[in-house]
């Protein structure tokens, strides 16, 4: 064998090394590259979904018709409501009008599925039917609430729907709160949260984050 025959061999192989060593560093950094991608995500699904409770809010208060934000496995969709006579309730797609729809991105889900421990909720939440962090995404509101679906007043909750009532102009809504994880990270929970009998709230949709330790507000 020649000597550059002999060169071209070693450096041959010392690609190869260097292919090998790429791949097992790639493969080291993939779940930490999928948990950092996940997150962003999750913030982003919590920022958009916290802009359509808002514009819906608004929606309700300027028009002073009823407005609702209805949840279904992972999508969520905004009606305004149509029914003749006006019965304040949310009764699907026969009567109310459809405005918009959306949902998750991949691997982001409502609740906190994959938790072992899961942390008390923010400190906005008391008055709520429901302070703990709701393993399912949905936390009840408080039992005074008197924008529900319906016309009586009861124990308000997000689960399935979010009520805007807006009569007259005021920019009223039912209260509640709402959690989002990612599925493959547990180092963050996105709350959003509207609770009115609160001073702590001051009449405002908030936005908490969660990461390993407290809550902050956004």
């Amino acid at each position: 064998m020649s000597r550059t025959d002999r060169k071209a061999g070693v450096t041959l192989l010392e690609l190869m090394v260097v292919v090998v060593l790429i791949g097992i560093l790639a493969l080291m950094s993939m779940p930490k590259l999928q948990s950092f991608l996940s997150l962003q995500r999750l913030t982003a699904d919590a920022n958009r979904l916290d802009l359509d409770i808002q514009w819906t809010r608004t929606l309700a208060a300027k028009s002073s018709i009823r407005h609702y934000l209805v949840f279904s496995g992972r999508t969520w969709a905004i009606y305004q409501e149509s029914s003749s006579p006006r019965n304040l309730t949310f009764d699907g797609n026969t009567t109310e009008r459809l405005l918009k729809t959306d949902s998750l991105s991949p691997g982001i889900q409502f609740g906190t599925t994959g938790f072992s421990a899961l942390p008390s909720g923010p400190t906005a939440t008391t008055g709520l039917a429901s302070v703990a962090v709701a393993p399912g995404g949905f936390a009840s509101g408080a039992a005074s609430d008197n924008c529900v679906d319906g016309a009586a007043s009861g124990a308000g909750t997000w689960n399935g729907l979010i009520v805007f009532c807006g009569g007259r102009g005021i920019p009223d809504m039912e209260t509640g709160a709402l959690y989002l994880s990612s599925s493959v990270s547990t180092a963050r929970i996105e709350g959003i949260l509207y609770n009115d009998i609160n001073a702590l709230g001051g009449f405002q949709i908030q936005r908490w984050t969660w990461e390993g330790g407290t809550w902050n507000r956004k």
